[in-house]
């Protein structure tokens, strides 16, 4: 069994890069946050790995082929070899695969705001929840970002280093919706702002939009109403639409006058709000 992050060579002795590195992704996204992963060892994911060993840095897990090591400062003396252990694997700051405890915002395939450290010639580097940083290349930004703003990224695999990045570029990534019946309840998370409204990714999958002019921060997360969906792009509201918005508004009002003894205190002349 070869532990994992070692290096391997081509038949002219030429560096190809760890045991493990994952050269490109298969054209799947990930439903939902933190989906817990139980096949191979691949980084970027949590999995349910088996503790194999115990040494001075730490304790070695393994998928059954390959070994990673999670680092001593997060174990105890509670573990047993064969015991599973639910861990996020990823690369550390000498991009040697390793494994964590903590979880981080996102795993590769999902999308997830993170707050922008510091801006550099590289690129920009995020707060992924980690104690390394997450890379967002120049290349893979929308637009030019600033130090201390927000930004929602997807986290994917560079095809070319192996390494974990982020991305801005976040439409290429989502489904047209075909049909979606109104005032169906959706979870939507602002991804920018338009004109008079939000950009937003809606179930995860979709791109969307609400045109109203409620204020919202950039990574925030609702639910919302499906309002029509427009050359792919599924329209929102903050509110249901029509007989459903009658039904729920009846159901609040008698909710309300159950808690106030029967009684609210309005008239004709009582405040719009």
């Amino acid at each position: 069994m070869v532990p994992l992050g070692e290096p391997r060579f081509d038949g002219l002795n030429r560096r190809i890069g760890p045991i493990g590195l994952i050269r490109h992704i298969s054209p799947f996204r990930i439903e939902g946050r933190h989906t817990r992963h139980n096949g191979p060892m691949e980084i970027g994911r949590v999995q349910t790995l088996r503790m194999l060993r115990r040494t001075s840095n730490g304790i070695y897990l393994t998928d059954g082929e390959k070994e990673v090591l999670l680092p001593f400062k997060e174990t105890s003396e509670r573990e047993r070899p064969g015991e599973e252990i639910e861990v996020y694997v990823h690369l550390d700051s000498e991009d040697r695969i390793i494994a964590t405890r903590r979880r981080p915002f996102a795993q590769v395939g999902e999308f997830a705001p993170m707050r922008v450290i510091s801006v550099g010639p590289s690129g920009a580097f995020l707060d992924q929840g980690l104690d390394k940083d997450l890379l967002l290349p120049h290349g893979e930004m929308l637009k030019q970002v600033r130090e201390d703003s927000t930004v929602v990224v997807r986290l994917e695999i560079d095809k070319v280093s192996g390494r974990l990045m982020g991305t801005t570029k976040l439409r290429k990534y989502m489904e047209k919706a075909a049909y979606m019946p109104l005032n169906e309840e959706v979870e939507v998370m602002v991804t920018g702002s338009l004109e008079t409204g939000w950009r937003l990714i809606v179930n995860e999958r979709y791109e969307g939009a609400l045109f109203e002019t409620d204020r919202h921060r950039i990574g925030d997360r609702f639910q919302a109403y499906v309002r029509d969906v427009q050359d792919g792009r599924v329209i929102v509201s903050s509110r249901p639409q029509g007989k459903k918005a009658a039904v729920d508004f009846a159901d609040t009002l008698r909710q309300r006058l159950k808690a106030q003894g029967g009684f609210l205190p309005f008239h004709d002349g009582s405040p719009s709000d």
